[in-house]
């Protein structure tokens, strides 16, 4: 097992999120999709990559690693590269 493993404890993955047409939308690489991330009063959207606005969307975001840890991120192709933080670095700073 990598040295970086064993010195942090297991937590969830929070799933990233980034903002394209003025919305939300979570990206899952697993399930290879986008979903809206929206209040509770609209109902979810699912966006499969392979779809034609799945493919749009795909092509405005950019895999970026995280300053801190060096772990992939989707963010916006706009995004400056040295203020991109996981979720989990994000979290840590805070702290």
């Amino acid at each position: 097992m990598e040295e970086s493993k064993k010195e942090r404890p297991y937590r969830p993955r929070r799933l990233p999120v980034v903002h394209i047409d003025g919305d939300d939308y979570i990206v899952d690489f697993r399930l290879r999709e986008f979903r809206t991330a929206t209040p509770p009063n609209r109902m979810i959207e699912f966006i499969p990559f392979d779809s034609e606005r799945g493919d749009l969307f795909m092509r405005n975001i950019a895999i970026v690693p995280c300053a801190i840890c060096g772990e992939p991120q989707a963010q916006p192709c706009d995004a400056v590269r040295k203020d991109v933080r996981c979720f989990r670095c994000s979290e840590d700073s805070v702290k």
